[in-house]
């Protein structure tokens, strides 16, 4: 889960499932694929995983498959 040094200042997008689309107070965590905010509660967060993958980014990532001609390049996580 994100930090609030993570949050910061700046612009964030949140977009759960259950139709939430601003900071509402509740737990939350950024999709490490498409770096949106969903709650902790709706999606399949497990604490401690090294990264996390929202609904929405793996309806999106999946996209390829329809689309034969179309290649998706996915950066690796850079280890500290």
């Amino acid at each position: 889960m994100a930090s609030l040094e993570e949050w910061g200042y700046g612009s964030w997008t949140v977009d759960c499932i259950c139709g939430v689309t601003f900071d509402d107070g509740k737990e939350m965590v950024k999709c490490d694929y498409c770096n949106v905010w969903v709650h902790t509660r709706c999606s399949h967060y497990v604490k401690g995983d090294d990264t996390f993958k929202c609904d929405n980014a793996s309806e999106t990532l999946s996209l390829p498959s329809l689309l034969p001609s179309f290649q998706l390049i996915i950066p690796q996580k850079q280890s500290p």
